[in-house]
C-alpha cells in the first residue's frame, strides 16, 4: 500500500472508548476524517465555531509546557465543520518534532489521536486529557514524528483561548 495512509481517530466519551471513525486503507479525503493540515480541504477556520463545536470550545486556545526531553506547544482551533485542528510542535538542542491533524470535535475531556507512519508502518498514538486550563499528554509508537531524545508525552498550559 505504497503512498497510501491509513488513519484511526477516536473521540473517548465519558471514558467510554467509543470508536468515531477508523479508516484503515484508504486517503483520509475518502471519508474525510483524520486528515493531515493543509490546502483547502484542511485549513483552520477563523470564524465563530459550528454550533456542534460548543462541547469542544474549553480545548480551543494556545497551550505552552514540558514533554519528556523537550518544551512544546499545541494549538487547538475549530476547523471546518464539527471539526478541530490539533498540531503538537516540540523543540529542544538535538529534538524536535510535530504532528498537525484534524479530527471531530471533543465531546469530553479525552481525545485520542492515532495515526500510522507511512515508511515505518508504526501506529502512533497522542492520548491528550484535558483537565481545565491544563492539557495532559501521553505519546504510544510515536518516534517517526520526533527524535530520539524527546516524546509528545507531557503536560501543557493553556495560555490563550481560542475563538
Amino acid at each position: 500500500m505504497v503512498g497510501a495512509k491509513r488513519w484511526v481517530v477516536r473521540v473517548a466519551a465519558a471514558g467510554l472508548g467509543v470508536l468515531v471513525a477508523i479508516l484503515i486503507g484508504s486517503t483520509p479525503a475518502e471519508i474525510g476524517f483524520a486528515k493531515p493540515r493543509g490546502g483547502p480541504s484542511g485549513s483552520a477556520v477563523d470564524s465563530d465555531a459550528p454550533a456542534g463545536m460548543s462541547a469542544a470550545r474549553d480545548w480551543l486556545g494556545t497551550y505552552e509546557g514540558r514533554f519528556e526531553g523537550a518544551k512544546g506547544t499545541i494549538e487547538i482551533s475549530a476547523a471546518e465543520g464539527d471539526r478541530i485542528a490539533v498540531n503538537l510542535v516540540i523543540g529542544a538542542p538535538g529534538c524536535s518534532g510535530s504532528l498537525t491533524l484534524d479530527a471531530p470535535a471533543p465531546t469530553s475531556d479525552r481525545l485520542v489521536l492515532t495515526t500510522a507512519d507511512e515508511f515505518t508502518e508504526d501506529v502512533c498514538t497522542i492520548t491528550l486529557v484535558r483537565h481545565g486550563r491544563v492539557i495532559e499528554t501521553l505519546e504510544d509508537r510515536c518516534l517517526a514524528s520526533h527524535g530520539m531524545q524527546c516524546t509528545f508525552t507531557g503536560r501543557a498550559k493553556r495560555k490563550t483561548a481560542g475563538a
